[in-house]
């Protein structure tokens, strides 16, 4: 069985890894290095809803914005 992935669509972020195709784990590893950790637990229920969807537009606009 192939990992999901989802690709996150905005490049511009510097925040960004530079593999976009990012696994629920590299999702959550990026959380832990980069969005406040009083912020975590909600914004990994929102991105699991954008992640379970396929839908990197919203992923990316979350990461961006985290």
């Amino acid at each position: 069985m192939a990992t999901k992935r989802v690709q996150l669509v905005n490049p511009w972020s510097k925040a960004l890894p530079p593999d976009r195709n990012m696994t629920w784990a590299e999702i959550k590893t990026w959380c832990a290095e980069n969005v406040h950790p009083r912020n975590q637990d909600e914004w990994l229920k929102e991105a699991r809803t954008a992640f379970r969807a396929n839908d990197g537009e919203q992923l990316g606009i979350m990461i961006i914005g985290s």
